[in-house]
């Protein structure tokens, strides 16, 4: 199913969806594919490849406050590494999601 055809099934028309998201009302007016409104802020990414972002592209996306360096301060090893405390992550405002509750959990015990 395509993000149109997605999106043809949501209720966007109702009063609801419409105040929450008014900019769904005229998204397929102009430039339907264009990636408008998104942003990018406060990630750090270290080695490898950065954005991925396609070219035509990058003028709708938001690109702020990311650090992306070679060595952005990692102490730990994967999946459980942090930030050091003198990484230049803190500067941009990043802050580190608790890993401890990200991953499948027992159904159990929600």
């Amino acid at each position: 199913m395509t993000m149109r055809e997605r999106l043809e099934r949501m209720p966007v028309a109702s009063p609801i969806w419409a105040q929450r998201y008014p900019e769904l009302l005229t998204i397929w007016e102009e430039e339907a594919a264009a990636p408008k409104g998104n942003i990018i802020r406060r990630n750090v990414c270290q080695g490898g490849v950065w954005d991925g972002l396609r070219e035509d592209a990058r003028s709708y996306v938001e690109l702020s406050a990311n650090l992306v360096a070679d060595d952005v301060g990692l102490e730990g090893t994967a999946p459980r590494f942090g930030l050091r405390a003198d990484s230049l992550a803190h500067s941009i405002g990043f802050q580190q999601i608790p890993l401890e509750q990200v991953g499948p959990r027992d159904p159990s015990t929600r």
